[in-house]
């Protein structure tokens, strides 16, 4: 199914066949890139393509380890050429993790928390004394170790 540039993958099958034509395009990218480079071209902003899991524990058990370190491994590679990883789940589900995958969504030192922030660990963040609940709403907006209160729109 496809809609509005969105392709909604639902087996492992269809996964594969999406990051083979990601890894693909990728590489067209990268080798444009580093023309550009070598001949001192002005460097190209790639169009987006974002990976985005919603619900990460059943993205774990619907996709395999290859797919999951393809994935990293665009992580690390392409992110200069546009790809980027949207992940939703619940703390536990990213903080009990160790496959390669997992790992690699941990060293993204952004992210949402809909939660207080002495109740996740996931990111390093200051002691706050006397810390309020996160009302429905809210959430904070971390990047790089340092948290801002955010509102969330309710629908």
């Amino acid at each position: 199914k496809e809609h509005d540039n969105a392709a909604y993958i639902n087996s492992k099958e269809e996964l594969t066949e999406f990051l083979q034509s990601v890894d693909e395009r990728m590489k067209e990218r990268e080798k444009h890139y580093f023309e550009c480079l070598k001949n001192n071209k002005e460097l190209p902003v790639y169009e987006k393509i974002v990976f985005v899991i919603d619900g990460y524990s059943r993205f774990q058990q619907n996709s395999d380890t290859k797919n999951q370190e393809m994935i990293a491994s665009f992580m690390k590679q392409y992110s200069h050429l546009g790809f980027s990883v949207i992940a939703a789940g619940n703390a536990n589900e990213f903080s009990k993790g160790f496959d390669g995958f997992t790992n690699e969504l941990k060293q993204i030192r952004q992210g949402l928390i809909l939660m207080k922030k002495s109740d996740q660990n996931l990111f390093t963040l200051p002691f706050t004394r006397n810390e309020k609940e996160v009302q429905p709403g809210f959430g904070y907006y971390v990047v790089n170790g340092k948290e801002r209160l955010i509102q969330i729109p309710l629908y």
